[in-house]
């Protein structure tokens, strides 16, 4: 069962959230604004974040990660985004 529990507290504004798959760091979303669940979509910023990327010449890019194959049978893959 893939299972994911985020506790943002007061001044997390700003921090990536990471999740760790196959020893790289996944980029889930970023902690904006308050609530469960709540934060900015990296889908939704993916070609944005892959330009601040370029522009710093980190040589880092975003790609997509399967995490399907931590599932069971009849799971899905949680919304972190509401």
């Amino acid at each position: 069962m893939l299972k994911l529990c985020f506790t943002p507290r007061q001044g997390d504004s700003g921090n990536p959230v990471f999740l760790v798959v196959d020893d790289d760091l996944v980029l889930m979303f970023v902690f904006t604004y308050g609530g469960a669940g709540s934060g900015t979509s990296v889908t939704a910023h993916y070609d944005d974040i892959n330009d601040i990327l370029a522009g710093w010449a980190s040589g880092y890019r975003l790609s997509e990660v399967d995490v399907t194959r931590f599932l069971h049978d009849g799971e899905h893959v949680p919304s972190l985004i509401g």
